[in-house]
């Protein structure tokens, strides 16, 4: 569970300012010295609140939060690796805002290889396929630490303006507030819909039936890599007004994702058990199923990826909560239906189900807003 508990600390530490910092970076109205200024009061609440729930988790709930396979001081990698992400994901947010795709994409494949490279290193370890990556969390630590020191050179470089500290509690203003408030919600909502299902299946099953969803849920989600890059380009250039993302070009963007997903979704299905037997052995034959009850939900949740791209360039968040308070609602009543009963395939139809009607909301909502 190492990568669940420090993945939900990243995301709630963060407060999701690296949103912020691209929209409204890309108006001009968030620049370096803003980044700078505010970093150090963030810095100190962020590790308070990591020592504050170290504390609460130890005295009154007799855990330590952070396992890892091969080290019992998970503490020190859980805050090495929040906080080198949550860096990196602030000044890799500021080169978005000035156009700076390539290096950081690039960044991003790196990592993405990392997780898929876990499943081939399994053959040869022997471990448990779901926990295999935990015994690999020093070594990605440390690449996002050097990742994170890359781009904090790299935004420098970029950056043409002067750099001066300003006083956090008058740039940070109502706007900017409002936005992040709304942002965090959504993905806070949407974090806990990507998860839940993994704390309810660790909850009413055994680590093996544990695993063989992770395992089907994490190959799954490689059909999000490709939608997730292209909305990571498609975020600033919406805010900035860039002509390449008009709507009738944005609509073949979806046309083409959809089309790409489709295709090689298709081809998974056949190649998915030979994969398997290949990359993590026989044992594992049972994730076929889930894969394939997740991958509707999967290939209808990439067009959301696309959209709540569009509606954040566009300043229009609230659609984006809707649709994620949707999602998580319709995953947790699902997931507590079928998972009793159903074991890892409920969860794939209960996560399937779910994207599949939240990403539908998400387009009524958003062909209504376009209409305005």
């Amino acid at each position: 569970m190492f990568i669940t508990n420090v993945s939900f600390f990243i995301l709630f530490f963060g407060f999701s300012i690296d949103s912020t910092i691209v929209y409204f970076g890309s108006k001009g109205k968030i620049n370096l010295s803003w980044i700078v200024s505010m970093l150090l009061p963030l810095l100190v609440i962020q590790c308070s609140l990591f020592a504050a729930t170290l504390f609460i988790a130890h005295f009154f709930f007799h855990s330590t939060l952070f396992q890892t396979g091969v080290t019992t001081d998970g503490a020190f990698w859980a805050f090495a690796f929040i906080f080198s992400n949550i860096l990196y994901n602030y000044f890799s947010a500021f080169l978005l805002s000035k156009k700076v795709f390539f290096k950081i994409s690039l960044y991003n494949v790196i990592a993405q290889a990392l997780l898929l490279g876990w499943m081939l290193l399994e053959k040869q370890t022997g471990g448990s396929a779901v926990f295999v990556i935990e015994d690999l969390i020093p070594v990605y630590t440390c690449l996002y630490i050097v990742n994170g020191v890359v781009v904090i050179i790299l935004a420098f470089k970029t950056n043409t303006e002067k750099v001066e500290f300003k006083n956090p509690f008058k740039i940070f203003d109502k706007q900017m507030l409002q936005y992040t408030g709304l942002v965090f919600a959504g993905n806070t909502l949407q974090f806990f819909a990507y998860r839940v299902d993994i704390w309810l299946m660790e909850y009413y099953h055994s680590r093996y039936a544990l695993g063989i969803y992770a395992l089907s849920s994490k190959i799954a989600q490689l059909w999000w890599l490709i939608p997730q890059l292209v909305a990571t380009l498609l975020f600033p250039l919406t805010a900035l007004g860039h002509q390449s993302v008009s709507e009738k070009k944005f609509f073949r963007i979806i046309a083409m994702a959809v089309a790409c997903s489709l295709v090689t979704a298709i081809a998974a299905i056949f190649i998915f058990p030979f994969f398997i037997d290949i990359a993590v052995g026989a044992l594992y034959r049972d994730s076929y199923f889930p894969f394939l009850f997740l991958m509707p939900g999967i290939v209808m949740w990439s067009v959301n990826i696309l959209i709540a791209a569009r509606l954040a360039g566009e300043g229009n968040v609230s659609i984006n909560l809707q649709g994620s308070a949707l999602c998580f609602i319709l995953i947790l009543v699902l997931d507590f239906w079928l998972i009793p009963s159903k074991a890892a395939v409920g969860a794939a139809v209960a996560s399937s189900i779910a994207y599949s009607c939240s990403t539908i909301f998400v387009i009524v909502k958003y062909l209504k807003w376009r209409k305005k």
